[in-house]
This record gives C-alpha cells, sequence and structure tokens, in this order.
C-alpha cells in the first residue's frame, strides 16, 4: 500500500495514459480509499470480500481500478485473455501508439499503487467492476498491457478495489468551452432572451476551428440538437459528453472523467436501451448516434480514395417521451400516445350543434398506429376531455397560430408537454394538418419512415356503440379508481382475465365504448358461450405464448430494427399461427364456419410465414437468404473460399518448417496471426507481432494479404447482413393488412375468452334486453361483497333519500357498472336483470372545486349539470349525487326541482339523490326509495339496503360523533336541531 501523502512522479508529456483513472481518488490515501469502500459495501449490503491477489504474467504487482463502478453497467462479451479489446475506437490508436513508449515506467510508477483484487458473492458488484476494468483497458495501453490476461473472468467472481493515489500534478481539466458558458441559439440569441430556440446552439468559428476531427463530428450533431441528450456510439460503448454528461452524473450518478477534451460519461452498448429509458422517464429527449461503418469499412471507404480520418457517424433517431417505444421505455402493456391538436374555426357538419371545433390525432408509437377524429364540442370541451381520459397522452402538438381556449388547456393533462409547431407547420387544413404536424415532427426525430408502415383508425367508434364521457369514467372507477388513480379496484381490473397484452389493450377499448348495438351485443355474448362450454386451458395457453406481437410488429415499422426485433416477431407470428390452428379446430367442432368473428381469414398469418421463409432464412442467431443468388449468399461462399486458403497456408506452412504446434491465433484486430513455440525458428519472410513467455506470432506479407481479403469480405458480409435485415423487414410490412387483422383477430378471441371466464367465475345472470329496467339482488362488480339490493322502478325518475355514508353512491355506481356489462356482452352481477339499450352513461358525482380552472364546487356541480340537461335523451340513463350541494339550501333546493322538471320532459331514465327532504315529499309521479338504518341513542348502524319510501333525516350528528367530534359539542348540536325544528313548526 502506499505511504500516506506519497505523490505519483510521472513526467508532464508522459502523463495521459493515466486520464481514465478515478478523479474522485485524486486527493484520497489508498487507506482512505479501502475505508471508503468499505463503507460503500456496508451501505449496499455486500459482504466483505476475501482479498486474493492475482499473479500478472509480466508484472509482480496487481493492477487497481477506481470509479464509481454502477457508471457503466453490464453486459460485456468475454474476450480472449490475450486479447487487446478489439473495439477501441479508432480515433484513439494514434493516443496508443504516442504513449507506448512510456508503457514501462508508468507501469512501474502503478505498481507503487498496490492493489486489492477480491473475489465476491456479490454478482452485481462484480460485474459493475468487471465492466469498469474492461472500459478502462479500451482506452488505456497500460491497462490494457497488464490486465487484458485477467478479463475472461466470471464477473460474479471479481472485484476490483481503488487504491490508487493520483498526482497532485496531473493535468488539470480544461476550461469549458466560452459557448457553453454563454449559451447562444444558432442566431446568436442568448439564453433567457426573447427567440431563443433551446434545440440549437451557436459555436463561434474561433473555437471550432480548433476541434480535432472527432470534436466536430460531435458537435456538428449536437449543435443542431442542443435540447437532446445525445448518446454518442463508440466501439462498444455509448458516450455522453459535456452537459449531457453532466445531466447523467446528476441524476444517476455516472461517472465523469476527461475524454478528447470533453467531459465524458460512458454506459456499454447492451445496456443503451435501459438508460435511454431512464432518460426519457425524467423527460429528457434522447439523440442515438451510430456508427454507420466499423475500422473495416474506414479502411475500404479510404482505398477507395475518401480519406476521413474517423468513423463515420450520424444520428440513427430521437426518443422523446410520447414516442417511446422500447420495451424498457413502455411501462405495463397499455399503450400511451403522442397527441396533435388542432383548433378549428369552421365545421364541415350539416348537423354541427358545437361551440368548438377540433381534430386530434394520437400516435402509439410503441405499436406503430395512428387514431385520428373531429369533434364539435361544447365550451366546456367535454369530448376533448374524454379522450384525455381514455388515452394516457405524454407529448401534444399543437398549432402554435391557433390559441386555444382556457376550458380546452384544461383539459390537457398538467405533466402533459405542449411542442409548438413552429417548427414543423404546414399549411394543410383539419385532419390533414393533424398528418402533417405527425409527419413533420418525426422527421424532426429522424424517424418519419416510421409512419410508413402505421395503421390508421378513426377516434370516434360511430353510432353502434354507447357514449361514456370523461367524467362518467373517472366517477365510476372504470379505468382507474379515484383514491390513488391506479387500476387497483376498477372495473377494468375486476374484468380482465386476458391472456395477452394485445387482449387487454382491446379489453381497455371495448369497456370505454360499450355497444348499444343489439345484434354485435348478441355476438359477443354467443361466442364467448362457446368458450364456456369447452376446455379453453389449449387455448389460453397458447395466446400466451405469443407475446406482445403488436409491438413486436411495431419496432420492425422503427428506425432502426434489429435482427432480434425480427426474430421475436417471427417467433411471436408462429405462435400465433399455432393458437389460430386450435381456434379453427374450435369453431370446426362447435359448427362456427359461418360465425363472423370466426373470419374468413384464419389461415392467412400461414401464408405469410410460408412466403417469408421461402425468401429468408432464421438461425438462432442470423439471418440467410434463400435465394442462391443472393448478394449475402455469394458473399459467404467467397468467405469459405478465404477459410480454405487459409487452412491450405497453414497446412503447407507446417509440412515446410516441420513445426506441428502451429495454428492461428487472433488477437484484437491482429488476426489470423501464426503462433508457435517461443524457441521455434520461423523461416525468412515471417515477422514477430506478439508474443508471451511461452509463445511467439508471426505474419508473412502472403498470410497478411490474405487476412486482409478475409477482413473486407467480413465488412461486405456486415453491410450486406445490413441491408438484408432492412430487406425482411420490408417483405414483412407488405403483409401489414393480414398481420394486423390476424392480431386484431386474436385479440378479440382473448377478449371474449375473458368474457367467459368473468362469466362462470363471478357473473350471475345473463341479462335480457326489453324495454324496462329491472335488477334483482344485484351487487357491485367492483366490490363483489357489497350487500345486494334490487331495483324495479315503475317510473323514469327515482329519489333515492338516505344517511351520509348509507350507501347511496354505491347503489348508484353499482347499477351503472352492471348496465355497462350488459352492453359490453357479458354476464352480469345479478340474480336477474332486464335492461333497454341505453345511448349514453351521465353521471353527476361528488363534490370537489377544481382550482386549476378558478371554478367553485357548485360551478363544477352546474357544469356536469348542463351537459347532462344539454345532451341527454329519451335511450340516456342518468344518476345525479345529491345536486345543489354547494350553493345555499334554498338555492340549491329550486335548482334541484327544476333539473328534475326538465329530466322528467325529456324522459331519459333517472336516479336522483338528495338530502332536500321536502323536495321528496312533494313530488309526485316518481319512485322513492331510500337506504336504511338503526339508531340508539349514540350510535348510527347502516343497512345498506335500499326500502321503498323516503328516510326522513339524514342523520349527519351521529355521522359527526363517527368522525370524532367531541361529545359535547355534538350534543349542543342535537340542541340546536331540536331548537331549530321548533321554531320551524
Amino acid at each position: 500500500m502506499p505511504t500516506q501523502g506519497k505523490k505519483n512522479s510521472i513526467p508532464e508529456q508522459k502523463r495521459s495514459i493515466l486520464d481514465y483513472f478515478s478523479q474522485s481518488s485524486a486527493n484520497n490515501t489508498a487507506d482512505e480509499n479501502i475505508q471508503n469502500e468499505k463503507t460503500k459495501r456496508q451501505k449496499n449490503h455486500i459482504k466483505p470480500a476475501v482479498s486474493s491477489e492475482l499473479d500478472l504474467e509480466n508484472s509482480t504487482s496487481s493492477l487497481v481500478f477506481g470509479t464509481d463502478m454502477d457508471s457503466f453497467g453490464s453486459g460485456f462479451t468475454k474476450e480472449h485473455p490475450d486479447t487487446e479489446n478489439e473495439n477501441m475506437p479508432d480515433e484513439d490508436i494514434d493516443m496508443v501508439k504516442k504513449n507506448i513508449t512510456v508503457m514501462s515506467e508508468a507501469s512501474n510508477v502503478m505498481n507503487k499503487n498496490s492493489a486489492i483484487v477480491c473475489s465476491s458473492s456479490n454478482p452485481n458488484t462484480g460485474s459493475a467492476l468487471l465492466n469498469t476494468c474492461k472500459h478502462r483497458q479500451q482506452y488505456s495501453p497500460v491497462i490494457s498491457k497488464i490486465v487484458a490476461d485477467y478479463l475472461d473472468t466470471n464477473p460474479s467472481e471479481l472485484t476490483i478495489i481503488d487504491t490508487t493515489e493520483l498526482s497532485s500534478e496531473m493535468p488539470q481539466q480544461e476550461e469549458r468551452y466560452e459557448f457553453l458558458v454563454d449559451v447562444r441559439d444558432k442566431n446568436k440569441i442568448r439564453k433567457g432572451e426573447d427567440g431563443y430556440d433551446p434545440t440549437t446552439l451557436h459555436i463561434p468559428k474561433k473555437y471550432y476551428d480548433k476541434f480535432t476531427p472527432f470534436e466536430k463530428q460531435f458537435w456538428d450533431i449536437k449543435s443542431k440538437y442542443f435540447d437532446t441528450v445525445i448518446f454518442f456510439k463508440k466501439g462498444k460503448f455509448y458516450e455522453l459528453y459535456e452537459d449531457d454528461a453532466i445531466v447523467a452524473s446528476k441524476l444517476f450518478d455516472l461517472k465523469i472523467v476527461e475524454r478528447v477534451n470533453m467531459k465524458m460519461a460512458g454506459v456499454p452498448e447492451s445496456s443503451y436501451e435501459g438508460w435511454a429509458a431512464k432518460f426519457v422517464a425524467h423527460g429528457y429527449k434522447i439523440g442515438r448516434v451510430d456508427q454507420v461503418e466499423n475500422s473495416i469499412g474506414k479502411k475500404i471507404r479510404e482505398q477507395n480514395g475518401k480519406k476521413d480520418k474517423i468513423i463515420a457517424r450520424e444520428l440513427k433517431e430521437i426518443i422523446t417521451t410520447g414516442t417511446a417505444y422500447s420495451p424498457e421505455c413502455i411501462d405495463g402493456c397499455f399503450p400511451f400516445f403522442l397527441g396533435v391538436l388542432i383548433q378549428h374555426n369552421r365545421c364541415n357538419s350539416t348537423q354541427c350543434a358545437g361551440q368548438i371545433h377540433f381534430s386530434i390525432l394520437l400516435y402509439d408509437a410503441g405499436a406503430n398506429k395512428i387514431s385520428i377524429g373531429t369533434f364539435c364540442d361544447s365550451y366546456d370541451c367535454s369530448q376533448l376531455r374524454t379522450v384525455f381520459v381514455q388515452n394516457d397522452v405524454r407529448e401534444l402538438i399543437t398549432n402554435e397560430k391557433v390559441q386555444l381556449g382556457k376550458d380546452m388547456r384544461m383539459c390537457i393533462p398538467d405533466k402533459t408537454p405542449v411542442v409548438s409547431d413552429r417548427k414543423y407547420d404546414f399549411s394543410i387544413e383539419e385532419e390533414y394538418q393533424c398528418f402533417s404536424y405527425l409527419y413533420n415532427y418525426m422527421k424532426s426525430l429522424c424517424r418519419e419512415q416510421a409512419l410508413e408502415s402505421a395503421v390508421v383508425s378513426n377516434i370516434k367508434e360511430g353510432s353502434d356503440f354507447m357514449t361514456l364521457d370523461g367524467s362518467t369514467l373517472v366517477n365510476l372507477d372504470i379505468l382507474t379508481n379515484n383514491f390513488d388513480s391506479t387500476e387497483d379496484h376498477s372495473l377494468f381490473k375486476s374484468i380482465n382475465y386476458c391472456s395477452t397484452p394485445f387482449g387487454q389493450r382491446l379489453l381497455r377499448k371495448w369497456i370505454v365504448t360499450p355497444l348499444k348495438n343489439l345484434e354485435m351485443i348478441n355476438e359477443r355474448r354467443r361466442i364467448a358461450q362457446i368458450f364456456s362450454k369447452i376446455n379453453s386451458s389449449e387455448i389460453v395457453q397458447s395466446l400466451k405464448e405469443i407475446g406482445d406481437i403488436e409491438r413486436y410488429y411495431g419496432r420492425l415499422g422503427g428506425c432502426s430494427p434489429t435482427f432480434k426485433n425480427l426474430k421475436s416477431f417471427v417467433e411471436s407470428l408462429k405462435k400465433a399461427n399455432s393458437a389460430l390452428k386450435i381456434l379453427k379446430a374450435i369453431f370446426s367442432d362447435q359448427c362456427e364456419s359461418q360465425s363472423n368473428i370466426n373470419a374468413k381469414h384464419l389461415g392467412c398469418v400461414q401464408h405469410v410465414l410460408d412466403q417469408f421463409e421461402k425468401v429468408y432464412l432464421l438461425s438462432d442467431s442470423d439471418i440467410l437468404p434463400g435465394n442462391d443468388n443472393d448478394e449475402l449468399f455469394v458473399l459467404n461462399r467467397q468467405q469459405v473460399e478465404i477459410q480454405d486458403k487459409l487452412q491450405k497456408f497453414l497446412k503447407s506452412l507446417k509440412k515446410s518448417t516441420g513445426f506441428n504446434d502451429l495454428c492461428y491465433k487472433s488477437i484484437g484486430k491482429e488476426i489470423f496471426q501464426i503462433e508457435t513455440g517461443y524457441n521455434n525458428q520461423m523461416p525468412s519472410g515471417f515477422y514477430l507481432v506478439s508474443s508471451t513467455k511461452t509463445q511467439r506470432r508471426y505474419y508473412s506479407d502472403e498470410l497478411k494479404a490474405i487476412t486482409n481479403e478475409f477482413e473486407e469480405c467480413e465488412e461486405k458480409i456486415f453491410q450486406s447482413k445490413g441491408s438484408i435485415l432492412r430487406r425482411a423487414v420490408d417483405f414483412l410490412k407488405s403483409f401489414s393488412f393480414d398481420i394486423h387483422y390476424s392480431t386484431n383477430y386474436l385479440a378479440c378471441i382473448d377478449c371474449l375468452i375473458s368474457f367467459s371466464t368473468f362469466n362462470d367465475q363471478v357473473a350471475v345472470a345473463v341479462p335480457e334486453f326489453g324495454p324496462k329496467l329491472e335488477l334483482v339482488d344485484f351487487t357491485n362488480p367492483i366490490f363483489a361483497d357489497y350487500i345486494k339490493n334490487t331495483f324495479t322502478p315503475k317510473h323514469n325518475i327515482t329519489l333515492v333519500t338516505g344517511p351520509n355514508m348509507g350507501g347511496k353512491s354505491t347503489f348508484l355506481r353499482s347499477i351503472c357498472l352492471n348496465i355497462i356489462l350488459a352492453q359490453m356482452g357479458m354476464g352480469v352481477l345479478c340474480k336477474s336483470m332486464k335492461l333497454p339499450v341505453f345511448d349514453r352513461i351521465f353521471t353527476r358525482i361528488g363534490a370537489s372545486d377544481s382550482l386549476a380552472r378558478g371554478e367553485s364546487t357548485f360551478m363544477v356541480e352546474m357544469n356536469e349539470a348542463s351537459k347532462i340537461l344539454n345532451q341527454s335523451t329519451r335511450e340516456s340513463f342518468v344518476i345525479m349525487d345529491e345536486l345543489g350541494r354547494g350553493t345555499s339550501t334554498r338555492d340549491g333546493e329550486a335548482i334541484a326541482r327544476a333539473v328534475l322538471d326538465y329530466l322528467k320532459t325529456v324522459g331519459c331514465m333517472c336516479l336522483f339523490s338528495t338530502h332536500y327532504h321536502k323536495l321528496v315529499e312533494n313530488y309526485e309521479d316518481v319512485d322513492k326509495s331510500y337506504v336504511g338504518c338503526k339508531l340508539d341513542q349514540r350510535d348510527i348502524t347502516f343497512l345498506y339496503k335500499m326500502q321503498e319510501g323516503v328516510c326522513g333525516d339524514s342523520h349527519g350528528l351521529y355521522i359527526a360523533r363517527m368522525a370524532g367530534i367531541p361529545d359535547e359539542i355534538v350534543e349542543r348540536a342535537f340542541g340546536i336541531r331540536k331548537a331549530l325544528s321548533s321554531n320551524q313548526k
């Protein structure tokens, strides 16, 4: 261990080889570093490691590396023990050669800083430390020399602790670029000034001219996407520079080091998706810059006369909160959207009665789907609000030229960032304008080609579907509950027995748009009954094995689909085909050949697979052409011929030298070296390339020419594989209709099997449709243990009274939820149920203000009541809970009576709960019900049972006592109430 305070003494001009050591260790002694590591381990509950020194091949001491070990993640492939990292970026090779002369001296200095190399049972710790070791090997020739032989170690068996003490004479961090201190956009407008464009950066020419080719390559991209975190590909790493590295350090504690004159943090290529998802989750845009050639491709390019000094790179895509599509970015199976909202000043509908007109487009990047619709809305924007309740819009593009009204802006969720169309403007009207905005925005993200294969549908479902507006969806806990906004205790969670993610997405769509077409309702019920009659375990298991085929296919439509994406989709398609074969047999046995749901195209997936496999073959790790004349097929044959040439060369050399131990050894980029014993003398024409204590490795001009031929062929294969992948993806995209049709068909089947499971396990009865509404012994679908009640009204209007907390609101909600289940085509939680087909359910439940809109509790009530009065019809079902509570008793009762009078003229079915007992007593031609309770001198017992008649008291003082109001106050309240009652008499 180095003594405290002792400094390394490395000449200034020879110190760059240590630039990748931890900055955090610069001012600590070895003992302090070890103590810090112990503290970190205790904090993270990591068991102390057992020390064991490694016997380095060419050194008597071990080497220590220091960093925040989680900075670079995991996922490296094993490398040969004798191999220097083959993925060292070409722009670093000059640095390696420049420093090779000082390796010996630096190694001696490093040997003075002794190391502890520990075995650990914690795989995460070992993996992270090993990855850091590999990262440093990649960039430092000294580290490559000393550690190369020990990197082929299982990550769970290796932990490396930093005890390195850096010299205080190490070069200090250069001053920050002035253009990053005084930030200006491309028009030289300062940050914070009017007109500032945060997406661009102005770099003065005096700085730009001094940049290295690599720096120019980076800043050419970053200056155009300054508000985007750029992941810059180098070898097997993605690196972040300057402000991006600082963000990474602050958010995720990634280690910052100095790199090509810039602050740098890096993550392995294999963990890019996970890190990108973390940044997106924090609201950042992510740009991915990839290498479009490797070192061999660069050599080929240079041979063709193009002399760029660095590997070519380009921006492949930008990911935003609303356009993320990778599994790591998508939480759960439900979609989220990029929205495009355009407000209109006119309407093309001849029956328009709206005051506001808008078009909205929703883009689901995960499944590559587009939905669009145009609405005639009221001033309170109830239809727009419904769209946002039904759909999770994460990002919104809106027309900067049209000032959205206050009500329209209030519909937009608080956490939805609004992107102006300022840069993406395209002068086309209505829905086409939405498409234009979407296209131009995606083009700015380098992802417009994804839209070529997107599936387009209409948001508006048409005349066959019941309307549930945003207030109703929220009030009835359809998708989420009102307590913590999760799926727990929601209607969706209660009925969801789907086996596939795409089935769950369709069920979510069905639940917010129940049917009002009786023929379609009966068709769903009939198919669900088929699955109730049979053992459906085989088809259920088959559906579970498919995976999320919609999103697999959506990823193929993205910017850079990989072989893994293609393989996942094809495997999923095969599983889907198996499920379709099972369904075909089921429907054949059930004589369902003419069923609408039993589609004509059960064999279309088999057709897609047959056509694909005629042209392309997929192995576990590669895609091969099925055509002998394909470019890749020819190149693979050439590579085999070159390999034969190499074997003949080796065989001939063994014969001429008599050395039977000759073999090929590939180390890093120096492939096919001839390896032989240390003391064997090779013929003239062979020159030494590398050696160990026991072996020497050689090249000759002839062998080098063959290896160059092999490398060039390998690069051409690499390029051809990229093109064959694109051709294979395009081939599948040509079957888009068949694939989407089959996926939707399987989603329907999954939902109907879910219906049958719910009907068999939870539901009690199959509802009957007729002119009257009757529910006998019904309960709540969300809370099945709710006390059963019966509702058989004789009039359209039913007035409901009862004590606070007696269960009135739950009674009203339970009826609505059973109606929704019935019109979805499901069983209901009733002994028996009859109902007409309703066109819409309206709800006015709860009491709360809206601070965001500047609305009082009473104003919120009146807005909801206004919507009911203006939009309800004879076929509507309305529940109104305690209307008028937000104002004085006199005003509230007057409004309640007037609303009731109007609803009687409309003729809709309505349940109206109230505490205005005089209103109930004096009203005729209505049904009257109340929730029963039992009273003693101090307590109230709720029966939660509905009875005919009127409850003359709300028993609010008993509730006050239950809430913990002091007894003396409650007793005084009873006295005051008695006095008031006497005065009224």
